[in-house]
């Protein structure tokens, strides 16, 4: 079985609890890039794990929701660097996450945690080709090498990761109308 985070460009994600710690959950390994808020992060839900009704300020927790805020934080940097290429956003990513572990990448947070501030207003210089190149380990010093431009391979990823977004977004709204629906037939 092959996981979406192990496929060359993809960019996967961690999560941090409220102290910036990474969370007991988190995805660990060589295929961590960032991690991002993934605890106690509002969202809708229909049904609690418990079976009871949800409502529109459900705590949630898991990876699942620091995905998408890494998703949106790319999406916060192409809108204000419209000419970077994918490789250049996952470059900015990555470039301006707040180091949590050794120097460098590791298999706990990656490159560190998302920082959507200086992802957006650092100086970083541009690049071409994805910064993650191949899936492979790295020795915690530094960025993996580049062995191909997996610019096609990123932003199919990204956009993934964006319709993964949206998807939620759109099943929030579907409940908020269903909700409001019925609430207009008690009426």
């Amino acid at each position: 079985m092959v996981s979406p985070a192990s496929l060359p460009g993809v960019l996967a994600v961690g999560a941090t609890d409220r102290t910036g710690a990474l969370a007991p959950f988190s995805a660990r390994g060589p295929q961590v890039v960032l991690v991002a808020p993934g605890t106690d992060i509002v969202s809708t839900f229909n049904r609690g794990t418990d079976g009871k009704p949800g409502g529109y300020n459900v705590p949630a927790t898991g990876t699942s929701f620091a995905a998408p805020i890494v998703a949106g934080a790319a999406a916060l940097v192409w809108s204000k660097y419209p000419r970077l290429t994918a490789a250049g956003v996952l470059n900015r990513l990555i470039r301006t996450a707040d180091d949590l572990g050794p120097p460098g990448r590791d298999d706990q947070t990656g490159f560190g945690e998302l920082n959507v501030v200086r992802a957006l207003t650092a100086d970083v210089p541009d690049v071409t080709a994805n910064p993650l190149g191949t899936p492979a380990p790295v020795d915690g010093e530094g960025l993996p090498p580049v062995d191909n431009d997996g610019s096609e391979e990123l932003a199919h990823a990204l956009a993934l990761v964006g319709l993964a977004a949206l998807v939620v977004v759109a099943a929030g709204l579907v409940v908020f109308l269903v909700i409001r629906a019925r609430r207009a037939r008690a009426r």
